[in-house]
């Protein structure tokens, strides 16, 4: 019996490979004909633009020209050949656009300047149909939706997209959650009003830290009338759950009838409702509450620098994130469990909230915390990370 079956396995085998390496094959030729390659041209232009302004390390230029040679090479074989990927230009006619389009059987090109400098970003033929659809003859190019390349500095991409007549929202955090930071709302604000396009600031690890009275970022700055949208949590500062959206009466009604999350989203219950509005009326019969914060996040942060406790650089020194570098996951989960067996609960960030490598412990202080209580923890965070050479 033995032998029969090895025999039968034996057969079997190569044959069950053969069925799997033909299917494989047949799914790789047809990702390959719907695959938007774009040309190695226009990626070698991007990778000389971002050497240019020092916006590209050697693992990326390698990575990029790993990609390059294996896109050639299933080119090569499978459909025209990288180097004759056509690409469109901001100036072309309409009809030539949507040749160009069939001539290459993509769905997505590299749009390019008029004088054929400047990578602008990939084009969809689905958005391109989509809005020739609802645009009056002639139609713009300069006006269809591209998707922008992610490394284009703001003061670069606001001119463009202004010639285009592009409504633009710039959407920025208020205090960043991670590292504490706080977002350079100034020169955001000047771009917008140099560009006409709007600012939203979400504030949800801002309202009740900074600001006057804790009203957040824009307070801080004394940039109130700046922001158009400003959006929160209730989850933080407030002790409830839930969020919030502020804007004018016309983008509120907009978003009531429009967004998606709002609408198929259930009401909060009436007791977080309540439990928020009481956090707000609190925060503001107290604004003290907000200075004692401030003065234990400063205490705190000194007191990690004394001990040598590496920190995330942040230009938000009284936001009570206080980031501690653990580097790596395993050991982050292990000292975040081990500080809490002894007394003091930190918030684990691992991938991808934090970059690979850089994995970090947050604090979450309170403005009753005392100086007696921040001195024991800290004691406690130093005694751990000792153990683990931090």
């Amino acid at each position: 019996m033995a032998p029969l079956f090895l025999a039968i396995r034996a057969f079997l085998w190569p044959l069950a490979s053969l069925c799997i390496l033909l299917t494989r094959m047949a799914a790789g030729r047809d990702d390959a004909k719907r695959s938007p390659f774009v040309s190695r041209e226009s990626l070698a232009f991007l990778m000389r633009d971002s050497e240019a302004n020092g916006q590209i390390s050697a693992f990326e230029r390698a990575m990029v020209g790993r990609v390059l040679e294996l896109q050639l090479r299933r080119a090569s074989q499978l459909m025209t050949p990288l180097a004759k990927v056509a690409r469109v230009s901001e100036d072309d006619p309409l009809p030539a656009v949507l040749e160009t389009f069939r001539r290459s059987r993509h769905r997505v090109l590299p749009l390019f300047s008029a004088d054929g400098r400047h990578c602008l970003g990939l084009l969809h033929l689905s958005d391109l149909l989509r809005a020739r659809a609802k645009a009056p003859v002639p139609f713009d190019l300069r006006r269809a939706p591209v998707t922008v390349r992610g490394d284009v500095p703001a003061d670069e991409l606001l001119p463009y997209m202004h010639v285009r007549r592009t409504k633009v929202l710039i959407v920025t955090d208020g205090a960043f959650s991670m590292g504490g930071d706080i977002a350079n709302l100034p020169e955001i604000c000047a771009l917008a009003q140099k560009y006409g396009a709007r600012v939203m600031v979400d504030d949800a690890h801002g309202l009740g830290v900074i600001g006057e009275g804790g009203r957040g970022t824009a307070s801080y700055y004394g940039l109130e009338d700046h922001v158009d949208i400003y959006m929160g949590t209730f989850s933080k500062s407030l002790a409830s759950l839930g969020g919030y959206m502020a804007a004018s009466s016309r983008v509120a009604d907009f978003v009531r009838h429009s967004s998606r999350p709002f609408i198929f989203s259930a009401s909060i219950p009436p007791a977080n409702a309540a439990a928020a509005l009481a956090a707000l009326r609190e925060l503001e019969a107290h604004p003290e509450l907000v200075t004692k914060l401030q003065e234990n996040s400063l205490y705190m942060r000194g007191l990690l620098n004394e001990r040598n406790i590496k920190m995330r650089p942040s230009n938000g020194d009284r936001i009570p994130i206080i980031p501690i570098y653990t580097y790596e996951p395993i050991p982050t989960l292990t000292i975040a469990k081990e500080l809490y067996e002894r007394g003091v609960y930190v918030n684990s960030s691992l991938p991808p909230a934090a970059a690979p490598h850089e994995c970090l412990l947050r604090t979450s202080l309170m403005a009753t915390h005392t100086h007696a209580l921040i001195d024991e923890a800290v004691g406690v965070i130093a005694d751990v990370l000792r153990g683990y050479d931090l």
